[in-house]
């Protein structure tokens, strides 16, 4: 699991990543991020997990902003992103690099493989070891330059473009990497193989990872934390094994109710899966927006929006925006 030597009082590792009151809005009145605060310290994998529409990819790119946030900061190694001038934004981004869900509609179909990869490099003048950085990173992802370097995407299957969005990220040798669902349009087997090879990149390369995903059983062993996300809120946050073992939100227990492999054996499934459509944004429940689908909610879910708290005495880094969450 994750360490750090940087403290920032009463031992808590300094944050590499941390978001504070981001908000995402939309013409329309939508509010895709509705003021969410994160940290991601040096080394972790933070999972960001929710339904379709919850918000999470508009949390992506405002991390990485591709577009910046509408209010709220983001700073990156103490560095508030909106305060930086265009040109530091820029020295900045190969730093801070994303990978999209559509592999083949992200890379540009005029370019070979070994060119794409090279696009990086070349636009921020990195100097690559040798000069064949691009081919060592190529075959880092397990593409053989040698025989695929000269392709053009459509030549390669689903799982291949991945690898190579992969190696166009991580040749600019990045701190974090923001992966906004990198599986979701991949087959199950190929699924299981680009997680295991970004689980390695990133013990090799010593990366940060922001993992964005709409299946729990995706992210469960990839991550150090799982942040679980609703109409634009955090609702539940905390380390892998007490958003499986334990989970106190009753959105968080009806996802794993939905795929019931991925939870503990000592947790007993009872839990119905969600039902019932997801509110829209832009006009969302008042009091707790889970609420109008919720089994456990009251009067007071309605008039009272719940703060996102510890959930008790030892569990100061399990969090949890509920009034009446699930305990033990």
């Amino acid at each position: 699991m994750t360490t750090s030597v940087e403290t920032k009082g009463h031992g808590r590792p300094v944050p590499l990543l941390e978001l504070s009151g981001v908000e995402v809005s939309y013409p329309g009145g939508v509010r895709a991020v509705a003021g969410v605060d994160l940290a991601v310290v040096r080394g972790e994998t933070l999972s960001v997990v929710g339904e379709s529409g919850c918000g999470k990819s508009s949390l992506a790119r405002a991390i990485v902003h591709a577009p910046p946030p509408t209010s709220g900061t983001v700073r990156f190694d103490g560095r508030d992103l909106e305060a930086l001038s265009p040109s530091e934004l820029r020295a900045l981004r190969p730093r801070l690099q994303m990978i999209f869900q559509d592999p083949i509609s992200s890379l540009n179909p005029r370019r070979t493989a070994r060119q794409i990869v090279a696009d990086g490099p070349d636009i921020w003048k990195r100097e690559l070891a040798d000069g064949g950085g691009v081919d060592d990173t190529l075959r880092k992802v397990g593409i053989d330059p040698d025989r695929m370097g000269d392709r053009r995407p459509h030549q390669f299957s689903g799982g291949q473009c991945q690898r190579i969005s992969i190696a166009r990220a991580v040749v600019l040798e990045p701190d974090v990497l923001v992966c906004d669902e990198p599986v979701s349009a991949l087959d199950v087997s190929v699924q299981a193989q680009v997680l295991n090879l970004l689980r390695r990149l990133k013990a090799d390369l010593d990366l940060t990872m922001v993992f964005i995903a709409h299946d729990l059983a995706v992210v469960k062993n990839i991550s150090d934390r799982v942040a679980v996300m609703y109409l634009g809120k955090i609702c539940e946050i905390g380390p892998v094994r007490a958003i499986y073992g334990n989970p106190a939100h009753h959105y968080t227990r009806a996802l794993l109710a939905s795929v019931p492999d991925v939870a503990d054996a000592q947790r007993s499934v009872s839990d119905a899966p969600v039902s019932g459509e997801v509110p829209s944004p832009s006009s969302p429940p008042s009091g707790c927006r889970f609420r109008t689908r919720c089994p456990r909610a009251e009067l007071r879910c309605a008039t009272e929006e719940p703060e996102l708290n510890a959930l008790g005495a030892g569990h100061d880094d399990h969090l949890v925006a509920c009034h009446f969450p699930v305990r033990g």
